[in-house]
């Protein structure tokens, strides 16, 4: 007899605790978080001055720009950023997409000043360099370093069970380390946030492997409850 899926959140904590309680909304079934990495903050001692803003290519750089640039005009890639970039007291601008929409979306309305890319240990694209070799200064920092976890015991039996596992998977990152922890029996479907979520998700040998109509937790979120059908 076929048995109900479950979903397997793996972002760090707090944000698949957001995540859960936004599929809890529409869906009652077992939603498991096992966090594949954790996020440290990384103490910066050395900022640029950057009179036209902060690039941030993620939402966990923004408790370091409230700190480093208050109130500064920040570039965001994408609207969950954005979102908590602007609460947390700056002028956030979105560019809707990936690295690829902001470092465009930077270039058609440069800043008059040098911007400062707030990042990860381990980001990707390469902003801060093609912006300065497209003629707009930009320095970056790390800000936060994401250290890898093992999944839990239980969502290793999901990842071995009979049913279908959910798995939406946000960052290639999170794609490679839980490869990296398989290979997994279970059915998986998976809902990547970008083609390059996806590329990275390719070991694990999914069932399904969607990819989310745009990089936004709001269409993450509709993709995970379609692959429940």
């Amino acid at each position: 007899m076929p048995q109900d899926p479950v979903i397997l959140l793996t972002r760090p904590q707090s944000a698949s605790d957001r995540f859960a309680s936004a599929l809890r909304a529409h869906w009652s079934g077992h939603i498991e978080i096992s966090p594949i990495m954790a996020i440290e903050p990384v103490p910066v001692t050395d900022v640029p001055k950057a009179p036209g803003g902060v690039i941030l290519t993620s939402g966990h750089a923004v408790p370091a720009a409230a700190t480093l640039a208050p109130g500064a005009t920040a570039y965001c890639v994408g609207g969950t950023t954005a979102g908590r970039a602007s609460r947390a007291g700056l002028d956030a601008i979105s560019a809707g997409g990936d690295a690829e929409a902001l470092v465009a979306m930077i270039l058609a309305d440069p800043p008059r000043g040098a911007l400062l890319h707030l990042r990860g240990a381990e980001a990707r694209g390469d902003v801060a360099a093609r912006l300065t070799d497209a003629g707009v200064p930009c320095a970056d920092r790390v800000v936060y370093r994401a250290v890898p976890c093992n999944l839990s015991a239980r969502a290793q039996a999901l990842l071995d069970g009979d049913a279908p596992v959910i798995l939406p998977l946000f960052s290639p990152r999170s794609a490679e380390l839980v490869s990296g922890q398989g290979p997994w029996r279970a059915e998986l479907r998976i809902a990547a946030m970008s083609a390059a979520v996806a590329r990275a998700a390719t070991p694990l040998c999914a069932a399904r492997l969607d990819i989310a109509a745009q990089p936004e937790a709001e269409a993450m979120l509709t993709l995970t409850l379609r692959l429940l059908a």
